[in-house]
Order: C-alpha cells, then sequence, then structure tokens
C-alpha cells in the first residue's frame, strides 16, 4: 500500500502537463506503485509517445486492468490494431472498458466479424 509520500509524487507525475517534467519527477521517486506507473504511461499516450508507453508497460512489475486497458487504449489510438488484440488477448482480466475499446478498434478498422 502507498504511503502519502509516495501518494504525493503520484499526484506530481500526473500533475504535470509536460510528460518530460512527469518523467524527470517518475525517475527520481523512492517507490513507484502501479498507479505511478499507470499516471506515465496514460502521460505517454495523451502525448502520442505510444513506444515509451510499451517500454514502461512491460518493465512494471506489477499490473492491473486499468494499466493493461491504458496500453491497450493507446495501441489502438496509434492504429495498431492487431497489436491491441495481441495485448488483448494477454490480458489476465477483462473488464467491460477494456473489451469495448477493443470492440470500437476492431470495428473501427472494418473487421466486425471478429467481435464475436
Amino acid at each position: 500500500m502507498p504511503d502519502r509520500n509516495t501518494i504525493s509524487w503520484n499526484g506530481l507525475v500526473s500533475g504535470y502537463e509536460m510528460i518530460s517534467e512527469a518523467r524527470k519527477v517518475f525517475d527520481k521517486m523512492p517507490e513507484r506503485y502501479v498507479v505511478s506507473w499507470t499516471a506515465m504511461i496514460r502521460g505517454c499516450v495523451q502525448e502520442g509517445l505510444i513506444e515509451e508507453a510499451e517500454m514502461l508497460f512491460w518493465r512494471m512489475p506489477e499490473r492491473n486492468v486499468v494499466c493493461w486497458t491504458v496500453m491497450l487504449g493507446g495501441l489502438i489510438e496509434d492504429g495498431r490494431v492487431d497489436d491491441s488484440r495481441q495485448l488483448f488477448d494477454m490480458m489476465p482480466v477483462k473488464d467491460v472498458v477494456a473489451s469495448t475499446n477493443m470492440i470500437d478498434g476492431l470495428c473501427s478498422e472494418g473487421r466486425m466479424i471478429e467481435t464475436s
């Protein structure tokens, strides 16, 4: 469980509008939890830095459905529907948000048959 100090660090990472500044804070964090990693990945995805987001995702020591879904959405936004499908298939837990993202991604590519 994160302590107050880690929660403060997470707030800093999430609050920066410039991903380079958020990354500096993230790199200095004494401890990182799934929320820390997910905030950094989400920032990279929002800035279109999908490769950096992927690198962080695969380095994460622990993943939950939220970080999987953030990465899934980033791949879909980047037009990498096949990669997103592979990631989706690897997800240990799929919720309605992840499933809806995957269906939307496949439909946007005209691949509705794969949604059934």
